[in-house]
């Protein structure tokens, strides 16, 4: 039995992603509705969740798979990106782009930020559009111009240089702010002379440690055994290996306790 379906201008060609699907092409739906919102560019589809997708593939089967007048624009081939403006793999949650694709580079295009991979993806950024951009990472080796540090600088990105180790090697913030008090001064004088020297860093990082493992909840014995590998501990590595041991010796304790699920679940669930 049909239905009348009304077609979305933000709907994709449905014929051509039943043909992908049904085809033997080996692409599930959930693969086929990612292509789709890479081919767009976030442009005509934002707002277009995987499950109005499916709901929305539902009702056109529901009603006889009609053929449908094609998008506004069209997004080309299920099967490759278009060529015109291929999405970048940039994935921004919350503001913040976290890249570590070795060999990226930020450059200005047409007046455009343009984040580009070695693969020849490409992903643009326009001044004074509504993008979700606050933070860029980049955690890899990258080219980055001065027109780009400028561009960010102007549109009050932060821009973030990192190992993937997670230590920063530079920042280039919208809004440089700090304590220009005597005291303010002299306690990051402290902060940059604890940094350059390495026992000094180890005493700090071995208290800070300390203190997290006193309020642990630990057994004493496990207490006992991680203070003893931490005093041993000669540099901030040496610190942090103390804290894993602490924080094994901590879901330890909850080995083999009873989980209760609301419905049903597997046996191997029920068990920490």
């Amino acid at each position: 039995m049909s239905r009348d379906f009304a077609f979305d201008a933000r709907d994709p060609a449905w014929p051509e992603i039943e043909a992908a699907y049904s085809g033997g092409a080996g692409k599930s739906l959930t693969k086929l509705f990612l292509l789709y919102r890479m081919k767009a560019d976030a442009g005509p589809v934002r707002g277009y969740s995987r499950a109005h997708f499916m709901r929305r593939r539902l009702a056109w089967i529901a009603a006889g798979k009609p053929d449908l007048p094609p998008p506004r624009e069209p997004l080309g081939s299920l099967s490759r990106p278009s060529p015109r403006a291929p999405l970048a793999p940039v994935q921004i949650t919350g503001g913040l782009a976290y890249i570590d694709h070795p060999g990226v580079a930020l450059q200005i295009r047409s007046g455009a930020l343009a984040l580009r991979f070695k693969d020849g993806g490409e992903r643009l950024f326009r001044p004074g559009e509504k993008h979700p951009l606050q933070t860029i990472i980049v955690a890899a080796s990258a080219s980055i111009t001065s027109d780009a540090i400028a561009w960010l600088a102007r549109e009050r990105i932060a821009l973030l240089l990192s190992t993937h180790s997670g230590e920063f090697l530079s920042m280039f913030a919208m809004d440089p702010v700090c304590d220009a008090s005597v005291r303010g001064l002299d306690n990051r004088l402290k902060q940059f002379s604890a940094v350059l020297d390495k026992r000094k860093s180890a005493a700090i990082a071995k208290a800070i440690v300390a203190r997290k493992i006193a309020t642990s909840g630990l057994r004493d014995s496990d207490v006992k055994a991680v203070l003893a590998k931490l005093a041993s501990a000669k540099t901030t590595e040496g610190a942090r290996l103390a804290e894993a041991q602490a924080a094994s010796y901590f879901y330890e304790q909850f080995r083999g306790l009873e989980l209760r699920f609301k419905g049903g679940a597997p046996d191997h669930w029920r068990a920490f």
